[in-house]
């Protein structure tokens, strides 16, 4: 369970207000919880009821192991940033805020009530992107939620009124829709390749690696990551782990000895762990040492430049091309629909290099 989940907030943005709603009586303006007995309400009631179990038990990991906080403490960036990372990334966002500030001021204006499930679903959706600006923590995956309720809350209201709009109005509304979908497009599909690549290329280091432990006797391996963040490395070394290469551990069992010992420039923490939540062993080391095998993984960020100082004229012993195989034009329209973003801890967002998605295995002699 991740410690930043905030999808109880959706639950309880959509149940708490049709709670209110169905047990608010107007004519006295008073709650009336004899209207909470109504089958109707008993669907929100246990969805609410669910959300405040759920969050209590995420107080109690929270306080008794201290790990979220960490978490939010490594991952978060200051709030004027979050606010334009995810406005600049995710075109949906503010059309949700201006829905549904402009349904707030007509049902103020109108003193109509609000529709319980689709009025709800867009308030919940709002607390949700809410919360994540609260917590600044950004990665374009988090807001998939509001982007799915935005578009059906938006379609909604739009479909019906369409015959009745002016020209001018289908045609500026059929403009803002042309961009989020081309947005939308342009940014899953890149996703799409990225992820595609990112996978294929582990798989081939890993298939690498495992001849070379095979090719060397079975000693173990060395390796150096110089570019990597930690939680790419523990990532790919739970996919070697996988794979049958044991990595090294703080607690290790005599049954199963390890035979991958990963090394990188970074500091590790006081206990010597990749990452708290898992025991692999990270160490420290400045620079490759005779013998050790230097990985660069593929969605390091690091420039060919950056490479070439590293290694010198050294050839590589794997290279993996991404695929479509064209650098310069792949480079260029991942730079056009992907807003240029800093490297986010645990998040897997870097900055695009001329060599995004290259992938080398270099032995050092």
């Amino acid at each position: 369970m991740y410690y930043k989940e905030t999808a109880f907030i959706l639950v309880c943005g959509i149940s708490a207000p049709a709670i209110f709603i169905r047990a608010y009586d107007v004519s006295a303006r008073r709650i009336d919880l004899n209207k909470l007995r109504n089958p109707k309400c008993a669907l929100d009631l246990m969805l609410f009821i669910l959300a405040l179990i759920f969050l209590s038990y995420y107080l109690l990991i929270m306080l008794r192991t201290g790990l979220g906080h960490k978490y939010i403490e490594d991952a978060k960036l200051p709030l004027s940033e979050i606010i334009a990372l995810y406005l600049k990334s995710d075109l949906l966002l503010p059309l949700l805020i201006v829905a549904v500030v402009g349904r707030a001021a007509f049902l103020i204006r109108t003193r109509q009530c609000p529709y319980l499930f689709w009025d709800g679903c867009a308030f919940a959706a709002l607390l949700y992107m809410l919360a994540y600006f609260v917590l600044r923590l950004f990665s374009p995956y988090y807001m998939a939620p509001v982007d799915l309720i935005t578009l059906l809350y938006v379609s909604h209201w739009l479909i019906p009124a369409w015959p009745r709009l002016s020209r001018l109005e289908k045609l500026t509304i059929s403009g803002v829709t042309a961009v989020v979908v081309i947005q939308i497009l342009a940014f899953s599909n890149m996703k799409l390749v990225e992820r595609k690549n990112l996978i294929s290329a582990q798989v081939d280091i890993a298939n690498f690696l495992v001849s070379e432990y095979a090719r060397n006797g079975s000693k173990s391996l060395h390796l150096f990551f110089p570019f990597s963040d930690t939680y790419s490395r523990q990532e790919f070394a739970s996919y070697l782990r996988y794979r049958g290469l044991e990595p090294e551990r703080e607690i290790q069992s005599e049954k199963q000895p390890f035979n991958i010992i990963i090394s990188s420039p970074v500091d590790p923490r006081e206990d010597r762990r990749c990452l708290p939540w898992l025991n692999y062993v990270c160490r420290q080391q400045d620079e490759p040492r005779s013998g050790d095998l230097v990985v660069v993984l593929p969605d390091d960020g690091a420039s060919f430049d950056q490479l070439r100082n590293l290694v010198g004229d050294k050839e590589p012993a794997l290279q993996v091309y991404p695929i479509p195989r064209s650098p310069g034009f792949f480079v260029a329209l991942a730079r056009l629909v992907r807003p240029l973003q800093p490297n986010l801890p645990f998040t897997g967002t870097v900055n695009i290099s001329d060599a995004w998605l290259h992938a080398f295995v270099f032995r050092w002699p």
